[in-house]
């Protein structure tokens, strides 16, 4: 994005989105519900992904993407998890883009040490067919 818009949440003032920012990231990891309004005070660009098509291209391309993705996904879900726990709330501004990096980080370090396994998610396609269903079946934990 090229301008900056502003999300109004329910609870504390409205927050910049700045360029470059992305939002409603959740959804490709978990079930989701947004939370808040999106407005813009400038032409603003939008770019949308659509999450049921996500999952199925992970799903079909499998190996090491595939992995790498489901690993993630974990990790996501946890720093969410976490964050709630601790009482803070989780926006559809997802989680700061530091964060983003350490996870990935830790993901490719986790199948780096796990690629001597075998057994780990199976070979290939053939180990992926669970993805879908372990990712929606994991809500968070919401305090509104």
């Amino acid at each position: 994005a090229e301008s900056q818009g502003t999300i109004r949440k329910k609870v504390g003032p409205p927050s910049k989105v700045l360029p470059g920012s992305w939002l409603c990231e959740p959804v490709l990891w978990a079930q989701w519900y947004h939370r808040g309004q999106l407005t813009s005070t400038s032409t603003s660009f939008l770019m949308c992904l659509d999450s049921a098509k996500f999952i199925d291209l992970a799903l079909e391309t499998g190996g090491p993407t595939y992995q790498f993705l489901f690993m993630f996904g974990i990790l996501y879900v946890g720093m969410m998890e976490r964050l709630c726990s601790e009482g803070s709330v989780v926006t559809d501004r997802g989680i700061e883009a530091q964060h983003m990096h350490d996870l990935a980080d830790r993901a490719s370090k986790f199948l780096a040490v796990s690629a001597s396994s075998s057994a780990f998610m199976g070979k290939g396609k053939e180990g992926c067919g669970n993805f879908r269903l372990e990712l929606e079946e994991m809500p968070l934990s919401s305090t509104t």
